[in-house]
């Protein structure tokens, strides 16, 4: 075969081998082509789930905000309902008091105007004296003017201590309000205690009796508000768990760089596999419509926002203890709102 001849087969075999390239090029071009569009398909699928599962999250997020709420706004109507209680009777015996005192001014004011009329009859008619005198010591009698005398005097009294009273219970509201104390103060946990105990004593009074354990304590740094909030959702747990009538027993301590403050009932008491699942969110033992089961939730939430750690221990048929635990200088950068 002649060199020409040889030229043109190994050019042939080039064209060929180079097609071959080409068209392998190609094919896996193609495929290549094709990985990437499945490849953005499947990512725009990814996306799309996932803004559907931020979506759900977010639409979780707002139902569990609404659900607290909705946690604290029945908590709130419950305890408005007892205070409205406790106000109604001051103001009712105030009424009472009053609508006496009505009475009797009247009745005043005839043994003013017959002693008038007799002062005048007098200066009148001669000897009228004894005659006046008589006339007007028979309507005193008549009137009951001793008795009245001696009864204005408490009457007032009563009417005073009511309205003090009533005075006291909204002065204690306003205490109560977060809007009153909305950052972090040094605040003495006893107090604050106190506070919720003021708050919460309608629905305490009739179930339990309040024993008071406390120890001199450091003033701690801390959202007071907030803490009122925990002891009252605390406090009103307990008496809901005694049946009849019961004792809650509260102490504080002071131990170094910390305090605690324990809420102990005589109530009916958990068993192991109830107080397990106490602090979870939606956890509920009351009736469907009674609670959302977010209450204890929100108090762990608060005394771990507070650096603290609240324990739980209890007896079926022997009561519960809550035990808070709290740094006495606070959290730094914790938040106030």
């Amino acid at each position: 075969m002649s060199e020409l001849a040889l030229m043109r087969k190994k050019i042939s075999r080039e064209r060929e081998a180079r097609k071959a390239a080409e068209q392998l090029l190609e094919d896996k071009s193609r495929e290549l082509y094709l990985i990437n569009k499945e490849l953005e398909k499947r990512s725009n699928k990814v996306t799309e789930q996932k803004e559907k599962l931020q979506k759900k999250v977010d639409e979780l997020q707002l139902t569990r905000s609404q659900l607290v709420q909705s946690e604290k706004m029945a908590a709130i109507g419950q305890l408005a309902a007892g205070i409205a209680h406790e106000i109604n009777n001051p103001i009712g015996y105030i009424l009472c008091n009053l609508s006496s005192l009505n009475e009797y001014l009247d009745d005043l004011q005839q043994v003013l105007k017959k002693q008038t009329e007799c002062m005048g009859n007098m200066y009148v008619t001669k000897g009228a004296e004894k005659q006046a005198i008589r006339e007007l010591a028979e309507l005193k009698k008549q009137v009951g003017l001793a008795f009245i005398l001696s009864d204005i005097d408490q009457l007032m009294k009563d009417c005073m201590e009511g309205a003090h009273r009533v005075k006291d219970i909204i002065a204690e509201l306003s205490e109560f309000s977060s809007i009153r104390n909305p950052g972090l103060t040094r605040e003495d946990i006893n107090e604050l205690i106190e506070k919720a105990i003021k708050v919460a004593w309608n629905e305490l009074k009739y179930k339990a009796e309040v024993e008071k354990q406390f120890s001199e304590l450091p003033l701690v740094l801390c959202n007071g508000g907030k803490l009122v909030q925990v002891f009252l959702n605390l406090l009103v747990n307990a008496v809901q768990s005694v049946e009849s009538r019961g004792v809650i027993t509260l102490r504080s301590r002071h131990e170094g760089s910390l305090i605690w403050i324990e809420f102990q009932d005589t109530g009916s008491g958990m068993p192991e596999h109830i107080v397990s699942k106490i602090f979870d969110p939606f956890f509920t033992t009351k009736e469907v419509g009674k609670g959302t089961g977010l209450g204890l939730h929100v108090v762990q939430s608060v005394i771990d926002s507070h650096g603290g750690k609240i324990a739980v221990s209890s007896k079926v048929g022997k009561g519960t203890l809550f035990r808070i635990t709290l740094p006495v200088d606070g959290v730094l950068g914790m938040e106030s709102d």
